[in-house]
Protein backbone atom coordinates (compact mmCIF):
# COMPACT_ATOMS: atom_id res chain seq x y z
CA UNK A 1 0.00 0.00 0.00
CA UNK A 2 1.05 3.43 -0.92
CA UNK A 3 2.05 6.52 1.87
CA UNK A 4 -0.59 8.93 1.96
CA UNK A 5 1.83 11.72 0.37
CA UNK A 6 2.32 8.69 -2.96
CA UNK A 7 -1.71 8.80 -2.68
CA UNK A 8 -1.82 12.36 -3.09
CA UNK A 9 0.87 13.08 -5.39
CA UNK A 10 -1.14 13.04 -8.69
CA UNK A 11 -3.17 15.80 -7.18
CA UNK A 12 -0.20 18.29 -7.20
CA UNK A 13 -1.90 19.73 -3.86
CA UNK A 14 0.18 22.74 -1.81
CA UNK A 15 1.30 19.95 0.65
CA UNK A 16 0.17 22.55 3.21
CA UNK A 17 -3.63 22.69 1.83
CA UNK A 18 -6.25 21.95 4.17
CA UNK A 19 -8.42 18.74 3.49
CA UNK A 20 -11.70 18.15 4.86
CA UNK A 21 -12.45 14.00 4.96
CA UNK A 22 -15.21 12.50 5.08
CA UNK A 23 -15.09 9.65 7.35
CA UNK A 24 -18.13 7.09 8.09
CA UNK A 25 -16.37 4.97 9.84
CA UNK A 26 -16.17 2.50 7.64
CA UNK A 27 -12.60 0.03 6.76
CA UNK A 28 -12.50 2.59 3.62
CA UNK A 29 -12.70 6.12 4.91
CA UNK A 30 -10.77 4.88 8.38
CA UNK A 31 -7.93 3.64 6.36
CA UNK A 32 -7.96 6.85 3.89
CA UNK A 33 -7.90 9.13 7.19
CA UNK A 34 -4.97 6.47 8.62
CA UNK A 35 -3.32 7.75 5.28
CA UNK A 36 -3.50 11.05 5.05
CA UNK A 37 -2.53 11.59 8.71
CA UNK A 38 1.31 10.64 7.21
CA UNK A 39 1.04 14.09 5.09
CA UNK A 40 1.43 17.62 6.08
CA UNK A 41 -1.34 18.44 5.31
CA UNK A 42 -4.31 20.14 7.86
CA UNK A 43 -7.06 17.46 8.36
CA UNK A 44 -10.38 17.85 9.47
CA UNK A 45 -11.96 14.23 9.95
CA UNK A 46 -15.95 14.98 9.04
CA UNK A 47 -18.69 12.17 9.95
CA UNK A 48 -22.40 12.58 9.29
CA UNK A 49 -24.77 10.92 11.65
CA UNK A 50 -27.66 9.84 8.94
CA UNK A 51 -30.02 8.29 12.59
CA UNK A 52 -30.84 5.63 9.64
CA UNK A 53 -28.98 2.78 12.15
CA UNK A 54 -29.47 1.79 15.50
CA UNK A 55 -25.84 2.00 15.77
CA UNK A 56 -25.15 4.80 13.89
CA UNK A 57 -24.20 6.73 16.87
CA UNK A 58 -21.78 4.11 17.86
CA UNK A 59 -19.87 4.84 14.72
CA UNK A 60 -19.98 8.73 14.82
CA UNK A 61 -18.11 7.82 18.65
CA UNK A 62 -15.36 5.75 16.86
CA UNK A 63 -14.72 7.78 14.49
CA UNK A 64 -13.98 11.01 17.05
CA UNK A 65 -12.04 8.80 19.44
CA UNK A 66 -9.86 7.66 16.34
CA UNK A 67 -9.21 11.18 14.63
CA UNK A 68 -8.50 12.38 17.97
CA UNK A 69 -5.94 9.48 18.57
CA UNK A 70 -4.37 10.30 15.51
CA UNK A 71 -4.43 14.09 16.45
CA UNK A 72 -7.15 15.09 14.02
CA UNK A 73 -9.90 17.88 14.92
CA UNK A 74 -13.45 15.55 14.29
CA UNK A 75 -16.15 17.73 13.04
CA UNK A 76 -19.94 15.44 13.76
CA UNK A 77 -22.59 16.40 11.98
CA UNK A 78 -26.56 15.26 11.74
CA UNK A 79 -29.28 14.80 9.56
CA UNK A 80 -32.34 17.36 11.14
CA UNK A 81 -35.30 16.45 8.72
CA UNK A 82 -38.45 16.84 9.22
CA UNK A 83 -41.11 14.07 9.01
CA UNK A 84 -42.80 14.79 6.21
CA UNK A 85 -38.97 14.82 4.43
CA UNK A 86 -38.11 11.41 2.34
CA UNK A 87 -35.85 9.12 3.46
CA UNK A 88 -33.58 7.61 0.92
CA UNK A 89 -30.58 7.20 -0.80
CA UNK A 90 -30.51 9.98 -2.35
CA UNK A 91 -31.76 12.53 -0.09
CA UNK A 92 -29.36 11.28 2.42
CA UNK A 93 -26.35 12.12 -0.32
CA UNK A 94 -27.43 15.37 -0.65
CA UNK A 95 -27.77 16.07 3.60
CA UNK A 96 -24.46 14.95 3.69
CA UNK A 97 -22.84 16.63 1.17
CA UNK A 98 -24.13 19.77 2.22
CA UNK A 99 -22.95 19.07 5.49
CA UNK A 100 -18.97 18.31 3.77
CA UNK A 101 -19.13 21.63 1.83
CA UNK A 102 -20.63 23.98 4.64
CA UNK A 103 -17.47 21.84 6.72
CA UNK A 104 -14.92 22.42 4.09
CA UNK A 105 -15.94 26.23 3.93
CA UNK A 106 -16.11 27.16 7.37
CA UNK A 107 -12.13 25.37 7.86
CA UNK A 108 -11.18 27.25 4.87
CA UNK A 109 -10.50 24.37 2.73
CA UNK A 110 -10.82 23.66 -1.02
CA UNK A 111 -10.95 20.08 -1.01
CA UNK A 112 -13.49 17.40 -0.12
CA UNK A 113 -11.20 13.50 0.32
CA UNK A 114 -13.72 10.59 -0.25
CA UNK A 115 -13.29 7.08 -0.02
CA UNK A 116 -14.70 5.50 -2.52
CA UNK A 117 -12.61 2.49 -4.10
CA UNK A 118 -11.67 0.55 -7.17
CA UNK A 119 -14.99 -1.76 -6.24
CA UNK A 120 -17.27 1.38 -5.52
CA UNK A 121 -16.21 1.86 -9.61
CA UNK A 122 -16.97 -1.59 -10.60
CA UNK A 123 -20.37 -1.50 -9.07
CA UNK A 124 -21.43 1.68 -10.18
CA UNK A 125 -20.67 1.52 -13.58
CA UNK A 126 -22.56 -1.76 -13.63
CA UNK A 127 -25.32 -0.59 -11.98
CA UNK A 128 -25.87 2.61 -14.54
CA UNK A 129 -25.61 -0.26 -17.18
CA UNK A 130 -28.51 -2.06 -15.98
CA UNK A 131 -30.47 1.14 -15.18
CA UNK A 132 -30.39 2.73 -18.27
CA UNK A 133 -27.11 2.14 -20.57
CA UNK A 134 -26.92 6.09 -21.01
CA UNK A 135 -23.46 6.35 -22.24
CA UNK A 136 -23.05 10.34 -20.72
CA UNK A 137 -23.32 8.83 -17.22
CA UNK A 138 -21.37 5.49 -17.54
CA UNK A 139 -17.94 7.21 -17.41
CA UNK A 140 -18.53 6.34 -13.17
CA UNK A 141 -16.47 8.37 -10.74
CA UNK A 142 -13.64 10.53 -11.24
CA UNK A 143 -10.54 11.19 -9.10
CA UNK A 144 -10.84 15.13 -9.40
CA UNK A 145 -14.20 16.34 -10.14
CA UNK A 146 -15.43 20.03 -9.15
CA UNK A 147 -18.14 20.31 -6.38
CA UNK A 148 -19.46 23.91 -6.74
CA UNK A 149 -16.22 26.11 -5.22
CA UNK A 150 -14.58 22.97 -3.92
CA UNK A 151 -13.16 20.25 -5.27
CA UNK A 152 -13.62 16.65 -4.72
CA UNK A 153 -10.35 14.13 -4.70
CA UNK A 154 -10.96 10.35 -4.76
CA UNK A 155 -7.17 8.79 -4.13
CA UNK A 156 -8.25 4.80 -3.64
CA UNK A 157 -9.96 4.30 -6.90
CA UNK A 158 -7.01 2.56 -7.88
CA UNK A 159 -7.28 0.16 -5.29
CA UNK A 160 -9.84 -3.03 -4.09
CA UNK A 161 -12.17 -3.26 -1.04
CA UNK A 162 -9.72 -6.33 -0.15
CA UNK A 163 -6.86 -4.08 -0.14
CA UNK A 164 -7.93 -1.89 2.14
CA UNK A 165 -8.82 -5.01 4.07
CA UNK A 166 -5.91 -5.80 4.88
CA UNK A 167 -4.22 -2.45 5.36
CA UNK A 168 -6.60 -2.12 8.50
CA UNK A 169 -5.86 -5.68 9.39
CA UNK A 170 -1.67 -5.02 9.11
CA UNK A 171 -2.15 -1.65 11.08
CA UNK A 172 -4.71 -2.32 13.11
CA UNK A 173 -6.98 0.47 11.91
CA UNK A 174 -10.28 0.34 13.70
CA UNK A 175 -13.75 0.49 11.58
CA UNK A 176 -17.53 -0.84 12.04
CA UNK A 177 -19.23 -2.86 9.33
CA UNK A 178 -22.23 -1.80 8.42
CA UNK A 179 -25.01 -4.72 8.36
CA UNK A 180 -27.24 -3.13 5.77
CA UNK A 181 -24.05 -4.59 3.42
CA UNK A 182 -25.03 -7.21 3.90
CA UNK A 183 -28.56 -7.44 3.10
CA UNK A 184 -29.06 -9.15 -0.95
CA UNK A 185 -32.19 -7.28 -1.05
CA UNK A 186 -30.21 -4.27 -1.65
CA UNK A 187 -29.54 -4.00 -5.50
CA UNK A 188 -25.82 -3.08 -5.13
CA UNK A 189 -25.18 -5.95 -2.87
CA UNK A 190 -26.32 -8.04 -5.24
CA UNK A 191 -24.39 -6.86 -7.79
CA UNK A 192 -21.29 -7.22 -5.06
CA UNK A 193 -22.15 -10.35 -3.91
CA UNK A 194 -22.79 -12.25 -7.32
CA UNK A 195 -21.43 -10.41 -10.34
CA UNK A 196 -18.06 -8.75 -9.13
CA UNK A 197 -16.94 -11.58 -7.94
CA UNK A 198 -17.30 -13.61 -11.24
CA UNK A 199 -16.06 -10.59 -13.04
CA UNK A 200 -12.45 -10.84 -10.80
CA UNK A 201 -12.57 -14.34 -11.16
CA UNK A 202 -12.35 -14.16 -14.79
CA UNK A 203 -9.69 -11.27 -15.07
CA UNK A 204 -7.60 -10.41 -11.64
CA UNK A 205 -7.40 -6.99 -13.63
CA UNK A 206 -10.70 -6.55 -13.51
CA UNK A 207 -10.71 -3.07 -11.51
CA UNK A 208 -7.86 -1.41 -13.37
CA UNK A 209 -9.47 -1.86 -16.14
CA UNK A 210 -12.65 -0.45 -15.16
CA UNK A 211 -10.70 2.74 -14.22
CA UNK A 212 -9.11 2.75 -17.52
CA UNK A 213 -12.26 2.49 -19.02
CA UNK A 214 -14.13 5.52 -16.75
CA UNK A 215 -11.21 7.71 -17.34
CA UNK A 216 -10.98 6.90 -20.99
CA UNK A 217 -15.00 7.10 -21.83
CA UNK A 218 -14.64 10.57 -19.81
CA UNK A 219 -11.91 11.78 -21.86
CA UNK A 220 -13.99 11.25 -25.16
CA UNK A 221 -17.05 12.36 -23.45
CA UNK A 222 -14.88 16.13 -22.90
CA UNK A 223 -13.82 16.02 -26.44
CA UNK A 224 -17.11 15.35 -28.28
CA UNK A 225 -19.35 17.31 -25.70
CA UNK A 226 -18.86 20.66 -28.32
CA UNK A 227 -19.97 18.75 -30.92
CA UNK A 228 -22.96 17.51 -29.67
CA UNK A 229 -24.32 20.46 -27.69
CA UNK A 230 -23.81 21.80 -31.87
CA UNK A 231 -26.51 19.83 -32.61
CA UNK A 232 -28.88 20.53 -29.83
CA UNK A 233 -31.40 22.73 -30.80
CA UNK A 234 -32.55 25.64 -28.99
CA UNK A 235 -35.28 24.91 -25.94
CA UNK A 236 -38.40 26.36 -27.85
CA UNK A 237 -41.78 24.78 -27.00
CA UNK A 238 -41.78 23.91 -30.62
CA UNK A 239 -38.83 22.20 -32.27
CA UNK A 240 -38.47 21.72 -36.01
CA UNK A 241 -35.97 18.11 -35.77
CA UNK A 242 -36.18 17.09 -39.74
CA UNK A 243 -32.77 18.69 -40.05
CA UNK A 244 -31.11 15.96 -37.63
CA UNK A 245 -32.92 12.94 -39.22
CA UNK A 246 -29.80 12.47 -41.44
CA UNK A 247 -28.20 11.86 -38.39
CA UNK A 248 -27.67 8.35 -37.08
CA UNK A 249 -30.52 6.88 -34.55
CA UNK A 250 -27.92 7.02 -32.17
CA UNK A 251 -26.96 10.99 -32.47
CA UNK A 252 -30.39 11.68 -32.41
CA UNK A 253 -31.14 9.95 -28.65
CA UNK A 254 -28.08 11.93 -27.28
CA UNK A 255 -29.40 15.02 -29.22
CA UNK A 256 -32.98 14.39 -27.57
CA UNK A 257 -31.48 13.46 -24.25
CA UNK A 258 -29.39 16.82 -24.01
CA UNK A 259 -32.45 18.52 -25.31
CA UNK A 260 -34.95 17.34 -23.15
CA UNK A 261 -32.64 18.09 -19.80
CA UNK A 262 -33.87 22.27 -20.35
CA UNK A 263 -37.22 20.92 -19.28
CA UNK A 264 -35.71 19.27 -16.40
CA UNK A 265 -37.27 16.22 -18.47
CA UNK A 266 -36.17 12.70 -17.86
CA UNK A 267 -37.60 9.87 -19.92
CA UNK A 268 -37.32 5.90 -19.93
CA UNK A 269 -34.98 4.70 -22.85
CA UNK A 270 -37.69 2.87 -24.26
CA UNK A 271 -39.95 6.36 -24.62
CA UNK A 272 -36.97 8.55 -26.14
CA UNK A 273 -36.56 5.60 -29.04
CA UNK A 274 -40.59 6.18 -29.49
CA UNK A 275 -40.22 9.66 -29.98
CA UNK A 276 -37.63 9.73 -32.49
CA UNK A 277 -39.85 7.03 -34.30
CA UNK A 278 -42.44 9.13 -34.52
CA UNK A 279 -40.30 12.20 -35.81
CA UNK A 280 -38.42 10.37 -38.12
CA UNK A 281 -41.76 9.00 -39.70
CA UNK A 282 -42.26 13.00 -40.30
CA UNK A 283 -45.81 12.73 -40.61
CA UNK A 284 -48.92 12.15 -38.51
CA UNK A 285 -49.36 12.66 -34.74
CA UNK A 286 -48.10 11.40 -31.84
CA UNK A 287 -48.53 11.98 -28.04
CA UNK A 288 -46.64 10.94 -24.46
CA UNK A 289 -47.25 11.47 -21.57
CA UNK A 290 -44.43 11.47 -19.10
CA UNK A 291 -44.54 12.47 -15.63
CA UNK A 292 -45.94 16.17 -15.43
CA UNK A 293 -44.90 16.33 -18.90
CA UNK A 294 -46.29 15.66 -22.69
CA UNK A 295 -44.83 15.61 -25.99
CA UNK A 296 -46.33 15.66 -28.84
CA UNK A 297 -44.46 15.22 -32.01
CA UNK A 298 -46.23 15.67 -35.02
CA UNK A 299 -45.10 16.10 -38.77
CA UNK A 300 -41.47 16.03 -37.79
CA UNK A 301 -41.69 18.64 -35.53
CA UNK A 302 -41.45 18.33 -31.44
CA UNK A 303 -43.52 19.84 -29.20
CA UNK A 304 -42.89 20.46 -25.20
CA UNK A 305 -45.29 20.92 -22.84
CA UNK A 306 -46.95 22.88 -25.27
CA UNK A 307 -49.44 25.48 -23.84
CA UNK A 308 -53.36 25.09 -23.31
CA UNK A 309 -55.25 27.15 -25.17
CA UNK A 310 -58.27 29.71 -23.51
CA UNK A 311 -61.30 28.85 -24.77
CA UNK A 312 -62.38 31.97 -26.86
CA UNK A 313 -65.62 33.16 -26.52
CA UNK A 314 -67.88 34.11 -29.51
CA UNK A 315 -66.69 37.59 -30.68
CA UNK A 316 -68.45 39.63 -33.46
CA UNK A 317 -66.57 41.69 -35.72
CA UNK A 318 -67.44 44.55 -38.21
CA UNK A 319 -64.87 46.96 -40.73
CA UNK A 320 -64.04 49.33 -37.77
CA UNK A 321 -60.57 49.54 -37.74
CA UNK A 322 -60.61 48.70 -34.41
CA UNK A 323 -58.81 46.69 -32.52
CA UNK A 324 -60.48 43.42 -29.96
CA UNK A 325 -58.75 41.99 -27.40
CA UNK A 326 -59.19 37.69 -27.31
CA UNK A 327 -58.81 35.94 -24.52
CA UNK A 328 -55.44 35.16 -24.45
CA UNK A 329 -54.34 38.89 -24.64
CA UNK A 330 -53.73 39.16 -28.27
CA UNK A 331 -55.24 41.24 -30.47
CA UNK A 332 -58.08 41.11 -33.57
CA UNK A 333 -59.88 43.22 -35.53
CA UNK A 334 -61.24 43.71 -39.23
CA UNK A 335 -59.47 46.62 -41.19
CA UNK A 336 -60.01 48.78 -44.42
CA UNK A 337 -56.31 48.46 -45.36
CA UNK A 338 -53.77 46.20 -43.51
CA UNK A 339 -52.28 47.10 -40.21
CA UNK A 340 -48.81 46.55 -38.32
CA UNK A 341 -49.42 43.28 -37.19
CA UNK A 342 -48.26 39.40 -37.11
CA UNK A 343 -50.71 37.59 -39.11
CA UNK A 344 -53.56 39.09 -41.36
CA UNK A 345 -55.94 37.61 -43.93
CA UNK A 346 -57.96 39.06 -46.92
CA UNK A 347 -62.13 38.71 -45.91
CA UNK A 348 -65.59 39.40 -47.77
CA UNK A 349 -65.71 43.16 -46.02
CA UNK A 350 -68.88 41.99 -43.81
CA UNK A 351 -69.62 41.10 -40.18
CA UNK A 352 -68.09 38.34 -38.71
CA UNK A 353 -67.39 36.07 -35.84
CA UNK A 354 -64.44 35.35 -34.17
CA UNK A 355 -64.86 31.82 -32.31
CA UNK A 356 -63.36 28.07 -31.66
CA UNK A 357 -63.77 25.38 -33.98
CA UNK A 358 -66.68 22.84 -33.63
CA UNK A 359 -67.38 19.49 -35.22
CA UNK A 360 -68.89 19.72 -39.19
CA UNK A 361 -67.31 22.92 -39.90
CA UNK A 362 -66.86 23.39 -43.21
CA UNK A 363 -63.96 26.13 -44.50
CA UNK A 364 -64.40 28.51 -47.98
CA UNK A 365 -61.34 28.26 -50.23
CA UNK A 366 -60.08 31.37 -52.33
CA UNK A 367 -60.77 29.44 -55.23
CA UNK A 368 -64.73 29.42 -54.05
CA UNK A 369 -64.47 25.58 -52.86
CA UNK A 370 -65.59 24.34 -49.62
CA UNK A 371 -63.46 21.51 -47.80
CA UNK A 372 -64.62 19.67 -44.25
CA UNK A 373 -62.00 21.67 -41.90
CA UNK A 374 -60.80 18.35 -40.65
CA UNK A 375 -59.07 16.79 -43.41
CA UNK A 376 -58.14 20.57 -44.29
CA UNK A 377 -56.10 20.93 -40.67
CA UNK A 378 -54.59 17.17 -41.63
CA UNK A 379 -53.28 18.32 -45.20
CA UNK A 380 -51.91 21.32 -43.81
CA UNK A 381 -50.07 19.21 -41.10
CA UNK A 382 -51.69 21.09 -38.07
CA UNK A 383 -50.60 18.58 -34.85
CA UNK A 384 -53.30 16.64 -33.64
CA UNK A 385 -53.28 18.68 -30.12
CA UNK A 386 -53.83 22.43 -31.58
CA UNK A 387 -56.47 21.18 -33.43
CA UNK A 388 -59.33 21.41 -31.40
CA UNK A 389 -58.91 24.92 -29.82
CA UNK A 390 -58.06 27.03 -33.24
CA UNK A 391 -59.36 30.12 -33.69
CA UNK A 392 -61.50 30.89 -36.79
CA UNK A 393 -63.56 33.30 -38.58
CA UNK A 394 -67.67 32.21 -39.31
CA UNK A 395 -69.31 34.27 -41.77
CA UNK A 396 -73.06 33.07 -42.52
CA UNK A 397 -71.77 30.11 -41.28
CA UNK A 398 -68.93 28.80 -43.29
CA UNK A 399 -65.73 29.55 -42.29
CA UNK A 400 -63.58 32.33 -44.02
CA UNK A 401 -59.98 32.12 -42.18
CA UNK A 402 -58.60 29.32 -39.66
CA UNK A 403 -55.63 30.45 -37.56
CA UNK A 404 -52.88 27.85 -38.38
CA UNK A 405 -49.78 28.11 -35.92
CA UNK A 406 -47.34 26.72 -38.25
CA UNK A 407 -48.04 28.95 -40.81
CA UNK A 408 -47.95 32.85 -40.70
CA UNK A 409 -50.71 34.14 -43.62
CA UNK A 410 -53.74 32.17 -44.92
CA UNK A 411 -56.55 33.26 -47.64
CA UNK A 412 -54.45 35.92 -48.64
CA UNK A 413 -54.92 35.55 -52.61
CA UNK A 414 -57.45 38.70 -53.36
CA UNK A 415 -61.02 37.68 -54.88
CA UNK A 416 -61.41 40.76 -57.08
CA UNK A 417 -65.67 40.42 -57.32
CA UNK A 418 -66.21 40.39 -53.49
CA UNK A 419 -65.18 43.80 -51.47
CA UNK A 420 -62.72 42.92 -48.95
CA UNK A 421 -61.18 43.43 -45.73
CA UNK A 422 -58.20 42.96 -43.74
CA UNK A 423 -58.42 40.42 -40.92
CA UNK A 424 -55.48 41.22 -38.91
CA UNK A 425 -54.11 39.41 -35.29
CA UNK A 426 -51.15 40.73 -33.40
CA UNK A 427 -49.44 39.66 -29.79
CA UNK A 428 -49.57 42.05 -26.84
CA UNK A 429 -46.02 42.98 -27.82
CA UNK A 430 -46.27 44.64 -31.13
CA UNK A 431 -49.83 46.74 -29.34
CA UNK A 432 -48.14 49.56 -29.41
CA UNK A 433 -50.60 51.96 -31.91
CA UNK A 434 -53.55 54.10 -31.27
CA UNK A 435 -56.20 52.02 -31.20
CA UNK A 436 -57.28 52.79 -34.92
CA UNK A 437 -54.23 50.38 -36.38
CA UNK A 438 -53.31 53.23 -38.47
Amino acid sequence: MLSGNDLLRNFALDPKAPLVVAVSGGVDSMVLLTLLSQTTHPLIAATFDHHMRETSGDDVQMVVAYAKQLGIPAVVGEWQRSSTQAVNEATARTARYQFLAETAHVHHSDFLVLAHHGDDQLEGILMQLARSGNVMAMSGMQPRRPLGDLQVLRPLLRFSKADLRAYADKHHVPFTDDETNADDTIARNRVRHQVTPVLKALNAGVLQHTQRFSESLEALIQLAEPALQALVPTPAVMTDWTPLLTQTSGVQRLVLEQYLQAFNIQIPAQVITQVLQALGQAKGNKHFDVSRHHLDAAYGKLYVDAPQVLRQPELPLQVDDTWHELADGRMIGLFHQQPVCDTWAYVPAKPLTIRQKVAGDYVALPNGHHKKLQPWLIAQKVPQFMRNDLLVADQDYQLVWVEIPTRLELFQTRQTDIIQAVLALKNPANDSEDNNGK
